[in-house]
Parts: structure tokens; sequence; C-alpha cells
């Protein structure tokens, strides 16, 4: 009677122990996976140009005063501007049109949460303005805090 009594403790507690273990690993993987959403979204990069070196491009953009350049297939690729809003997008594409520049935009994921608040208040001023030197003003600020963040 005592070795069975034993027998079934052992077995008792082998079956909690892995049942704990597997419960506890898919709770863990799904966490994961929830953190990173939490901190991850898709915004808008406005595109201007792909360089084949990066001297041509700095030539080409010398009266441009901030601009971000990533290398894409060996080549840099200059964009000019972010927003993390779809309304802002055509204010900002008309803001460069009317500069001469042509661009495209282009969804990315970004997981900064830092930069993704910054990028979301500046965005609500953004919004409510048609004034070109706020927008202006506002562009270049993105641009700078996002080079603050990646390039440092």
């Amino acid at each position: 009677m005592k070795i069975i009594n034993t027998f079934l403790t052992i077995t008792a507690l082998i079956v909690g122990v892995t049942m704990g273990l597997y419960l506890l690993g898919g709770y863990e993987k799904k966490s994961d996976l929830k953190l990173a959403s939490l901190f991850s979204e898709e915004v808008l990069f406005f595109k201007y140009k792909t360089y084949e070196n990066e001297e041509a491009m700095k030539q080409d953009l010398q009266s441009m005063e901030r601009y971000i350049y990533m290398e894409e297939e060996g080549k840099p690729t200059v964009y000019l501007a972010i927003t993390g809003e779809k309304e802002n997008s055509q204010k900002i594409k008309e803001f460069f049109e009317k500069k001469g520049y042509s661009i495209k935009e282009e969804e990315m994921t970004m997981e900064q949460e830092d930069f993704l608040n910054i990028l979301k208040q500046y965005d609500a001023v953004l919004k409510n303005t048609d004034d070109e030197a706020v927008i202006d003003a506002i562009i270049k600020q993105v641009i700078e805090k996002y080079q603050e963040v990646y390039e440092h």
C-alpha cells in the first residue's frame, strides 16, 4: 500500500510539473508577441530618390537642410519626411511638390516607442495647420528627432 501511494505521488508530481512547464511555456511566447506588437507601428516615409553612391547623393542634396538616407540594395535612398498619420500624407506631398521635389510614400514598421510618441505629437500639430513655415519646421524637427534616435 505504501508503494502504491509513493508511486501515485511521484506520478502526480511528474504530471503536474510537465503540465506546468507546458502552460508556462505557452504563456511566455504569447506575452512576447503581445509586447512586440504594442511598441511597433506602421509609419509613412516619404522617399525622394535612390542614388548610385553616397557622393552623388551629397552633391545633389547640397541645398537640402535635413534628410534621412538608408542603404537599400547597397545604394543610398533618401527620405525627406515621416508621418504616422495618413491624413498628413497629402499635406506633406503638396509641400514638397511646391518646392519641386517629387516624393513617394512608403510604409515602414518602427519599434522605437520614444520616437513614435514624439511623432504623434508632431502629427497632431501638423494635422491642424496649413502654414508652410510651420509644416517646414515640423518636417525638419521630425527628421532631426529620427536622426537623434536612430543614427546615434
